[in-house]
């Protein structure tokens, strides 16, 4: 009897990870989850492209750390502001969902983040990621993002 209950806690452990795993990306799918990275790296390049050249202009942001949705120009500055204070070191994204309807996408992922502070203090951090795109004039631009922290005592 206990056999057979570790067999059938294995098979439903199993049959969950295999359901939690997102399909393989299409090759429209990939080439925009490759573009939402280039987002990444140049936000951790810090040159001034994101989020001004990867937005719309009524583009809005809310992460669970702010108490409202702030818009591009707020996104904007907040990146100018903060840009000198915070370095990302290593960052891994994981997509769960990439869903393309027409003109319209919806990214969802995980981000595992290490940065440093400017006192060198270095913290992870773990966030789930939602963010909609919309094709114009043949390229995509982020219309909306937002991230929850997966931190414990966040």
């Amino acid at each position: 009897m206990r056999r057979l209950s570790v067999v059938s806690i294995l098979s439903v452990f199993c049959a969950s990870i295999l359901l939690a795993q997102p399909s393989p990306l299409s090759k429209e799918q990939a080439k925009l989850w490759d573009y939402m990275k280039q987002s990444w790296e140049d936000d951790i390049a810090k040159n001034g492209k994101w989020p001004a050249e990867y937005t719309v202009d009524s583009y809005v942001w809310w992460s669970d750390k702010d108490p409202g949705p702030r818009d591009r120009d707020s996104s904007i500055e907040w990146n100018r502001v903060t840009k000198d204070h915070s370095t990302i070191l290593w960052y891994e994204l994981t997509p769960m969902a990439v869903v393309i309807e027409g003109n319209t996408a919806v990214l969802m992922y995980y981000s595992n983040t290490l940065s440093e502070d400017d006192k060198g203090e270095r913290k992870r951090s773990s966030s789930k990621v939602t963010e909609v795109l919309a094709r114009k004039g043949g390229s995509w631009k982020f219309v909306s993002s937002t991230s929850s922290s997966l931190d414990a005592g966040d």
